[in-house]
């Protein structure tokens, strides 16, 4: 009966995962990707205003990436979110060449009513042929109806692949 029992605890277990993500409204999903490109399209325009609008203005608000380098980079707060990306883009107003993005392997894990966990794969091409392939993490926060990145996380392999 112990044995019985057990097994089917470990099958309801295997199962959550597929029922949570199953369980997504499609309309949720749908927001949080027009989010994601959004912040992205925004910051290849190096339009300050705009990339921040996709962010909610929070204490936890945070960025991070690892760096060609091999180091990493991080905004912590959305005070200082907001400096860096402003005072980045007025040191570097040029435009970065477009490349053409496919996000692939989405992941979605609701964390309460208005939070969700979202990882993706992300592949990007410049055009002059550059590939680059990213892991992507977003903690997402619904506020008056949209979906705003409340945290970032972004690791690259810079075209090493």
């Amino acid at each position: 009966m112990k044995k019985i029992l057990l097994l089917l605890f470990v099958w309801i277990a295997a199962l959550l995962p597929a029922k949570a993500q199953s369980m997504i409204d499609p309309e949720d999903e749908a927001g949080i990707q027009q989010t994601i490109a959004g912040e992205t399209a925004a910051y290849v325009n190096r339009d300050s205003a705009l990339v921040l609008s996709y962010y909610t203005n929070d204490p936890i608000t945070q960025a991070v990436w690892n760096a060609p380098d091999g180091g990493y980079g991080s905004y912590r707060g959305y005070e200082v979110l907001k400096a860096n990306v402003a005072s980045d883009f007025q040191k570097h107003p040029e435009k970065p060449i477009e490349p053409t993005v496919e996000r692939t392997d989405w992941f979605f894990r609701p964390l309460g009513r208005d939070w969700m966990w979202v990882n993706f794969t992300q592949r990007s091409v410049t055009p002059d042929g550059k590939k680059m392939e990213n892991y992507e993490t977003r903690v997402m926060k619904k506020e008056r109806g949209k979906w705003k990145i409340a945290v970032m996380y972004a690791m690259s392999d810079h075209g090493r692949h």
